[in-house]
């Protein structure tokens, strides 16, 4: 495995993630207290990767997840 990327998430999210930084970007309503902050509804993981045995390069998508399989 070359690489793997998540397309189901947006990059800047992914970030953040990995570097544990707080999104200064929070949603605002008569709900929200200070401390909540706006999370997007879950969504179906998309995998994308690149695959080689040495010589060919192989790229694809996971649609269903696969176990044992992980971005990181």
């Amino acid at each position: 495995i070359n690489s793997i990327l998540c397309i189901s998430e947006p990059y800047y999210t992914q970030v953040l993630n990995i570097h544990g930084d707080q999104n200064g970007n929070e949603r605002i309503d008569t709900d929200t207290t200070e401390t909540q902050q706006w999370k997007p509804p879950p969504t179906k993981r998309v995998l994308y990767l690149e695959l080689t045995d040495g010589k060919t390069i192989l790229r694809g998508l996971e649609y269903e997840t696969i176990s044992g399989l992980d971005r990181d």
